[in-house]
């Protein structure tokens, strides 16, 4: 008598199907998750930078003493020597956007075509002595952007994701004009 119950488990032809389906969906997605990934890691290096020149114009105002941002764009680098990080009180603030978020992260700051911007004690943006006119710092990783644009006379800050449209040099052609006429 040949016996034939309800079958359970897969044949190897379907587990084979099942695994090779499985494959292909994560090939698909593997990328997509990848490039989400770094654009939120190139989100967040805005968005902590410009909590950064918000909090040292707070400390000069707070402090009733200037304070100055230092920009090192080949390292994708800021600091400020006379405020303590907000995250380690004690030390100076100091931030390599590469070894915090990401490798592929690169800087720009134009303040009035300089790389340091100094707040007064009222939170006023200055370049050397001079008020600034234009300050914006673009922080990018391939062909995502994001600007940090600080306003001359308040200081205040603000990020705007940057449409792939804008092309890199229309922020340094802005830059060098503004700054040219207000000469």
């Amino acid at each position: 008598m040949n016996h034939h119950g309800p079958r359970h488990g897969l044949s190897m032809i379907e587990l084979v199907l099942v695994i090779l389906v499985l494959g292909l969906v994560a090939a698909i997605a593997t990328p997509r998750f990848a490039e989400s990934l770094r654009v939120a890691r190139l989100e967040a290096a805005a968005e902590q930078l410009a909590a950064h020149v918000r909090y040292v114009r707070s400390v000069a105002m707070n402090e009733g003493k200037t304070a100055t941002l230092d920009f090192k764009e080949s390292d994708s680098a800021y600091g400020c020597d006379t405020v303590d990080s907000p995250e380690r009180i004690g030390e100076p603030l100091f931030v390599s956007l590469i070894d915090s978020f990401d490798p592929s992260i690169q800087l720009q700051a134009n303040f009035d075509s300089a790389k340091r911007i100094s707040f007064d004690l009222e939170g006023v943006p200055y370049v050397d002595t001079t008020p600034m006119i234009l300050g914006r710092i673009i922080v990018q990783s391939s062909s995502d952007r994001f600007r940090i644009s600080i306003e001359s006379g308040t200081g205040r800050t603000s990020v705007t994701r940057l449409s792939s449209d804008d092309s890199p040099s229309d922020d340094r052609l802005i830059d060098e004009g503004l700054t040219e006429l207000s000469l």
